[in-house]
């Protein structure tokens, strides 16, 4: 199962969570998301592999200035306790 989020959202977790990795102002970052819907034309033909594709979402000074519609996709899952999460993988890159 699979479900969306706006991409804003959660580049401002990112960065609440990690300040260190922002506090050089003139440092951006591209970002990247592991997309579960989409999967390599040679994966696709193949058997239950669990492959994805990094899809590029743009730079995260874009991002946080944005009207917050990109949306983005991801796995849910369940946690330790049973309760359903919503997992992405998201990639940064200086």
């Amino acid at each position: 199962q699979f479900a969306n989020v706006s991409l804003r959202s959660c580049m401002d977790i990112i960065y609440i969570s990690s300040p260190e990795l922002f506090s050089n102002t003139r440092k951006d970052f591209s970002v990247y998301c592991l997309d579960p819907l989409e999967s390599p034309a040679s994966v696709a033909s193949t058997s239950t592999s669990t492959q994805t594709v990094s899809v590029a979402c743009g730079r995260l000074s874009a991002i946080r200035s944005s009207d917050g519609r990109a949306m983005v996709t991801g796995t849910l899952v369940k946690d330790r306790v049973g309760h359903e999460a919503l997992q992405l993988v998201f990639v940064l890159c200086e």
